[in-house]
């Protein structure tokens, strides 16, 4: 978010610095193409709405020590969309394979990152264009500047992280995933785009993103 230098650096809206020769760069480009074809204005905006507790199908919610409310935030209560993609990835996935396609892999992490992925379908904490700007910085090859210029691209919702993390575990347990090859392949994507990637943890994944996609995967297990 601040370039691994937070004494020099500060992003106080969750927004990245476009201004003088900075708006230049690949991802305050992406910004201004994204501002203009959806008419927003230069000025940032900021999205603080508190969400609403996510509602499980059995009636239950999902405890967050760090949530003001001690619940597990989310835009929306109903995470049962989420749950029915994650079948659909699955059922194709499986049919790919069965009829020895080479593109059976290719395809599940294709869906994963456009379902759950960073600025994916349901990475509910952030909002923003993703398969354009995904290509193009894929297209470039694996380098320390891609997390940034992905990141840059969209708008920060910051108290909507734990959800997203839930919903990894949860699309990707009703995908027919199991809880290893979740974890491990989301340390695969925070590698290449999360700021919060841990090389040295377990699946190189920040605790409190490993603790929320365990609970989405289990909430998927016992009550969808």
């Amino acid at each position: 978010m601040v370039r691994d230098n937070p004494e020099t650096f500060a992003d106080l809206d969750g927004h990245i610095d476009c201004s003088g020769q900075k708006a230049k760069g690949i991802g305050c480009q992406y910004i201004a193409k994204w501002n203009a074809q959806f008419g927003i204005g230069p000025t940032p905006r900021v999205n603080n709405a508190p969400g609403v507790p996510v509602t499980l199908p059995n009636g239950s919610h999902v405890p967050d020590r760090k949530s003001p409310t001690g619940l597990l935030m989310s835009p929306t209560a109903d995470l049962s969309d989420v749950a029915a993609a994650g079948r659909d990835a699955g059922a194709t996935y499986r049919a790919l394979l069965a009829a020895g396609d080479d593109n059976a892999l290719m395809y599940l992490f294709a869906v994963l990152g456009a379902a759950v992925g960073t600025g994916g379908a349901f990475d509910y904490q952030r909002e923003g264009p993703q398969s354009a700007i995904l290509a193009d910085i894929l297209s470039r090859g694996n380098d320390d500047s891609l997390a940034a210029d992905l990141l840059g691209t969209f708008q920060e919702l910051p108290q909507f992280r734990d959800v997203s993390n839930f919903n990894v575990g949860l699309f990707s347990q009703q995908a027919g995933l199991t809880l290893d090859e979740t974890l491990s392949t989301a340390g695969r994507y925070a590698a290449t785009f999360s700021a919060n990637a841990r090389p040295a943890n377990p699946n190189g994944l920040d605790p409190q993103t490993a603790q929320f996609i365990k609970a989405g995967y289990k909430a998927g297990e016992a009550a969808f």
